[in-house]
């Protein structure tokens, strides 16, 4: 009743977006990039093994391994032009996909109030964290035994979490910390390194509170560390890290109030 253990195996498509596969040039915040219409879609052969532990019907302790073997995956690459700009290629044959994920849900304290009143005093916590392989050989690619683009190595999320209800009224407060490694923006070629995105790591608060059925308020600051997002790469021959674009998304902080009839 506690334990489950599943295997799963499907075949999925990734379909190129639009703006990977329309032949005209799109102008973006760091670079500018142009799609190509001859682009395959990818097939994608999945397989995971998942345990899950529940020592409680609102607890969880979960494991999964996983693996994907994609035929013909779509990266962005940096095309020889004048104007510069990045374009997509089906970079390989093949690419490997592997690892394992974690997930933790756990009650640090549930207590019912007083038999006078009608609620509930909770605080509980999450935590999410993953590490992902990912290799494909690309002739285009300056190093040819590459990770995909867009794949963090090392993903963790965390979230504390206190619920207080009673009667009509019910609070809400929540703490979110999330962390992604570096990866890769865009894979180099024509004899240029990787563009590579640093790692981040962000802090969101949020908050609910219903005053009663008709009336509530919702508090939402997200970003609260507003890290530097910053995009690099290795010069060929001193190796020295120049940096492309760094730039900030500031701090944003909203306050709502709700009414129900």
């Amino acid at each position: 009743e506690k334990h489950s253990l599943r295997l799963g195996a499907s075949k999925t498509y990734t379909l190129p977006q639009a703006k990977e596969i329309s032949p005209y040039r799109y102008v973006g915040v760091n670079f500018n990039s142009q799609g190509n219409p001859n682009l395959k879609p990818s097939d994608n052969y999945n397989f995971d093994l998942k345990w899950d532990f529940n020592p409680s019907p609102t607890e969880l302790v979960s494991l999964t391994a996983f693996y994907k073997h994609i035929k013909d995956p779509i990266s962005r690459i940096e095309v020889a032009s004048a104007g510069g700009y990045l374009s997509y290629e089906n970079i390989s044959d093949r690419a490997t996909v592997a690892g394992v994920e974690v997930e933790i849900r756990k009650n640090l304290f549930v207590r019912p109030l007083s038999s006078a009143a009608n609620g509930m005093n909770k605080l509980s916590f999450g935590l999410n964290g993953s590490y992902i392989y990912t290799n494909a050989k690309m002739p285009l690619a300056t190093v040819t035994g590459s990770q995909l683009e867009g794949a963090a190595p090392w993903i963790a999320n965390f979230d504390l979490s206190h619920h207080f209800t009673r009667d009509e009224r019910s609070f809400v407060n929540t703490l979110v910390l999330n962390y992604v490694s570096d990866k890769i923006y865009t894979i180099g070629t024509q004899g240029y390194q990787d563009i590579m995105e640093r790692g981040l790591v962000t802090l969101d608060f949020v908050s609910q509170a219903r005053l009663n059925k008709y009336l509530s308020l919702n508090l939402k600051a997200r970003n609260l560390l507003n890290p530097s997002h910053k995009l690099s790469r290795k010069a060929n021959e001193s190796g020295e890290k120049v940096v492309l674009g760094d730039y900030k998304k500031g701090i944003n902080i909203s306050l709502g109030v709700s009414c129900t009839f």
